[in-house]
């Protein structure tokens, strides 16, 4: 008798997010610096939140703006006023 070898590969997500507040005199092009400067202030928070997000199916692209299809992990900021919700972002 011979013997298969019967494989499965799952791809899983986390996704997670906080919110931080930024110095409100930053123009658009100094957010991405200031986050990439002040990592301290929201990493490790972040990281606890993945830690504990739900589980899900899938690569976890267009959901949120991600979509580096082959990145093992990517991450995006949104800039958000009282007077005009979301006014821009990107990725980090």
């Amino acid at each position: 008798m011979n013997k298969v070898l019967i494989s499965t590969r799952r791809v899983y997500h986390k996704t997670a997010a906080i919110e931080i507040e930024i110095p409100s005199n930053l123009s658009g092009t100094e957010v991405r610096q200031w986050l990439d400067d002040n990592e301290h202030l929201y990493a490790e928070k972040l990281d606890d939140k993945v830690a504990n997000a739900e589980l899900y199916e899938g690569l976890g692209v267009e959901v949120n703006g991600f979509n580096e299809i082959d990145a093992d992990e990517e991450h995006r900021y949104q800039v958000i006023t009282k007077e005009h919700g979301i006014i821009f972002g990107g990725h980090l």
